[in-house]
């Protein structure tokens, strides 16, 4: 980041000054920049920072010899401002300072302040965002549950402070050296943000207004810091633009480019064990979610809506429906030319048989949409989905985003503002029409939102108010369009709250929450429109917001007491499920908290706690559990961690199975038995070793990295550990048995490598149980914190469980409990569900006698190797049911 006077700053990775600064986390304000050479030409490269405790000033570098001294922990006080962009965790309608953007959920901004008091899912990796001028210009950052968090410490709330070096306020404060205690930063009028302080001095009771960077001036300085939390490594370097990022900067919501030889990619799922023609995988590694113009997708643009948690499954958006996709991150492009953003200058594609059809199926085709191709104009608002309301011409469309390509630099002629535009040539035209109601004319004055024609033409016409045109309503398109006068104006003439459109049927409440129009939607709410009203696809609004990360849509509906948190769509999933699915930890920590069914059975048979870990959902996971008691103790039976399914798995096995470390960790942690075996006898112990496929300790808890270190250092003869060892020597130090046999006659060190066989026994024996936990004490990963999400304490040493002291639950499999046993199914670890479409197995694969898939797919998909041990396959047997 480029150096300004006014940048609040810390310590950066370069940093050799001992603790002038006060300390690690301490923070200073930018007074002034130049040059290491002493020439005043060229971009600075050292900086004099004044440091909030002490007042002292020096001089850093920042970027000269290649060095940095200094990183950027706030930027609003140079005046820096992006603006059109709303922070999502605090309602801001401009961010001051650095935008932090999510990857994975679409659209998803948020501020500074928001960002370090861990707004939204700590799991999910940000973009940051330096520059408004510059704003494809990103920087990826890691999630902030497996980042470092340190204290930051200077003039904030509840610092007591004195005058400093630039005090120009005689004796406001009582006299020098007189004490007086922060009680607000807020901004200097709109030249900047975060840039003063308002001081309450002890002596007078007096509250003023103190520079606090703005323009480069400090008038104060602390003698008792306070502060929050930041996230160091995720801040800028202060000096020369500087980009460490070296993954590709994909986020939803961008374009992109599906590129990449397809044999390479075939080879890739034959290895994987499933291959079709059109790429529907679910255990590819890397995947993300695409709205693409055609089925077609090789070397075709697309927008990214979404990307995966745990890169396991991503939904595809094509022509308007929804279907399974899987793409290795490597086959992506990010695709020259800008996101669209507000105020951007655009041109309309010329092809208008592409723009037809893009339209038609999302955003509204009208023929008077023709005159505007080739042509130039401006944004006037991006929602939710990427579409783009556009002023050509004196008219609003609103364009799918693939009809639009940026035009910097350019000027159309009618920049469209509404302050200029009192004689809109549709409100003309509707007050020249004064015989008859012409419908077409009154859509187009609803949708550009001018409510006083609306009004005058409902005193005349007051049947309009529930017209209907090409299969929506007025309302709908008042809502649509984010028009909220114009739905009071609606709504005062007895406008329909319950009439459907004819694509989605949709409400217009179900319309304005799924673009997120959050006062549109509490006025239809308070005019009484049903929140539990379903869409084509048997999805409530409150189904749309969970699965679009709209926290705060998701708290107003639920804060309406007839709200049905337990309707299912047409594929059998409840609200919650699909916050899991989305990996939306806050939004499913407000379902808990509205009283939301954990115990319910979805469409893969099995309840909350076990759905989040068949999808790798680990902070779900962490919020199930550590919910309040009282949730917990009303679904006992069905939220307990070691409940088998009909076959004898366990959610351990299923962790293990799934190779998702971090909630094998959270099930040890929490008192998961080690030594439940499923039917065919074999403990999770046995998966681990059996699969060889984890993820990468990257993505695996600090606690799990030392662990491995330490099993490294066990055994000299040994080079390198695989992770999947790693974990087997994880569940043998917690008690798992290697003696445990299955029906097949193999023991745990029967389906290891013999390599390995003693490093296992080593961590088998007691005495180095007991060495072990002497040097690296042994806890769970830390809980998330019932309010903001952030791990903040360990939780309780849980003492692991024996194969002697362990006795595993019953299980029925006989036909006369058959409800009992459907209550209590959960995916099959061998695959009672079949990989790709999740039905019955009615398959076993030979000669390893796994069942993975049904009949059906079997017969659709060239399958060459069993998925779950990689053998090949000789022959098929059908199961009978």
């Amino acid at each position: 980041m480029e150096v300004r006077p006014g940048l609040r700053v810390v310590r950066g990775p370069d940093w050799e000054r001992g603790n002038e600064d006060g300390g690690e986390g301490y923070v200073g304000t930018v007074v002034a920049g130049g040059r290491a050479d002493g020439t005043e030409d060229g971009r600075h490269d050292i900086a004099t920072v004044q440091w909030d405790v002490g007042g002292e000033r020096h001089v850093y570098r920042c970027g000269a010899g290649g060095k940095y001294d200094l990183r950027v922990i706030d930027s609003a006080q140079a005046g820096v401002v992006h603006r059109h962009l709303e922070c999502s965790g605090c309602g801001s309608e401009s961010i001051a300072g650095c935008v932090w953007r999510c990857v994975h959920c679409l659209r998803y901004y948020l501020c500074t302040p928001c960002y370090m008091k861990d707004r939204h899912s700590v799991w999910h990796h940000f973009m940051r965002i330096d520059s408004p001028e510059n704003p494809r210009q990103r920087t990826r950052v890691r999630c902030r549950y497996q980042s470092g968090r340190v204290g930051a410490r200077g003039v904030f709330v509840g610092a007591r402070v004195v005058r400093g070096r630039d005090w120009r306020w005689s004796d406001q404060d009582g006299g020098a050296g007189r004490e007086g205690t922060v009680v607000e930063v807020c901004g200097w009028q709109s030249e900047s943000s975060r840039s003063v302080a308002v001081v309450e001095w002890r002596e007078s009771g007096l509250k003023r207004k103190y520079r606090l960077g703005h323009k480069g001036k400090v008038d104060l300085q602390c003698t008792v810091a306070a502060g929050g939390h930041c996230y160091l490594d995720h801040l800028p370097l202060l000096g020369p633009a500087f980009n460490s990022s070296s993954v590709p900067c994909i986020c939803a919501g961008d374009r992109a480019l599906v590129e990449m030889d397809i044999e390479l990619l075939k080879s890739i799922h034959e290895e994987l064990g499933t291959w079709e023609d059109n790429l529907v995988d679910p255990y590819c590694h890397i995947m993300l979610t695409i709205l693409l113009n055609t089925h077609f997708i090789w070397g075709k643009v697309g927008v990214v809506m979404k990307i995966d948690l745990d890169v396991r499954n991503a939904h595809l958006f094509i022509d308007g429906e929804v279907i399974e996709f899987t793409v290795i991150l490597e086959a992506l492009k990010q695709v020259e030319g800008p996101d669209i953003l507000p105020d951007d200058v655009v041109r309309v594609i010329d092809d208008m048989a592409e723009v037809h059809r893009l339209q038609k199926d999302g955003h509204g085709w009208h023929d008077d949409m023709a005159l505007s191709l080739g042509q130039l104009g401006r944004v006037k608002r991006v929602t939710a989905d990427g579409a783009a309301l556009v002023y050509v011409n004196g008219r609003r469309w609103l364009y799918h985003p693939l009809c639009l390509t940026s035009a910097p630099g350019e000027q159309p002629e009618d920049e469209g503002t509404e302050a200029d535009r009192p004689g809109d040539i549709d409100v003309l035209m509707m007050k020249f029409v004064q015989t008859q109601p012409n419908p077409e004319l009154f859509f187009r004055v609803v949708a550009n939102g001018h409510a006083d024609a609306v009004a005058d033409t409902l005193k005349k016409w007051p049947e309009m108010a529930n017209l209907r045109h090409e299969g929506v309503t007025t309302l709908h398109v008042a809502a649509l369009n984010g028009r909220l006068n114009v739905v009071r104006v609606l709504l005062e003439h007895k406008a329909d709250l319950s009439a459907t459109n004819v694509d989605r049927n949709e409400t217009p409440l179900s319309a304005a929450s799924r673009l997120n129009y959050y006062h549109i939607t509490k006025l239809l709410m308070d005019e009484g429109s049903d929140v539990n009203i379903s869409d084509v696809s048997g999805n409530t609004p409150l189904h749309n917001t969970c699965g679009l990360g709209f926290s705060r849509m998701v708290a107003l509906l639920l804060s309406y007491r007839k709200c049905n948190l337990e309707l299912r769509n047409k594929i059998g999933s409840t609200p919650l499920y699909i916050s899991s699915q989305c990996f939306k930890p806050d939004i499913t920590r407000l379902l808990l908290d509205a009283g939301a069914d954990v115990s319910s059975i979805c469409m893969l048979s099995a309840n909350a706690v076990v759905f989040a870990i068949i999808k790798g959902f680990f902070g779900g996971v962490e919020t199930y559990i550590e919910h309040d008691q009282g949730v917990i103790n009303a679904i006992k039976d069905t939220c307990e961690l070691n409940k088998q399914s009909y076959n004898g798995s366990t959610p351990l096995h299923l962790a293990c199975y799934r190779g998702n470390i971090m909630c094998v960790e959270c099930l040890v942690g929490y008192g998961a038995i080690l030594e439940t075996t499923d039917l065919e006898s074999r403990s999770p112990l046995q998966f681990v070793l059996a699969k060889r496929d984890m993820k990468p300790l990257s993505d695996c808890t600090p606690y799990m990295n030392k662990f491995h270190e330490y099993v490294l250092g066990a055994d000299n003869r040994i080079q390198d550990v695989p992770v999947y060892i790693t974990v087997a020597c994880f569940l043998v130090s917690e008690g798992a048995s290697l003696e445990t046999t299955s029906v097949h006659g193999f023991t745990a060190l029967g389906v290891c490598s013999p390599e390995y066989h003693s490093l296992l026994k080593l961590f088998a024996r007691p005495e180095r149980r007991g060495n072990y936990r002497g040097s690296l004490p042994r806890h769970p990963p830390p809980p998330l914190d019932s309010n903001s999400g952030v791990a903040e304490s360990p939780v309780k040493n849980t003492t692991p469980t024996t194969g002697s002291e362990a006795t595993p639950p019953e299980v029925s499999v006989s036909g006369g409990d058959s409800n009992k046993r459907e209550e209590s199914e959960v995916e099959s670890v061998t695959g009672p569900s079949c990989f790709l479409c999740e039905g019955p197995c009615d398959i076993s694969f030979q000669p390893c006698g796994h069942t993975a898939m049904c009949a059906e797919c079997v017969q659709s998909v060239s399958v060459k190797r069993c998925p779950i041990c990689k053998t090949s396959i000789e022959n098929t047997i059908k199961i009978k049911q």
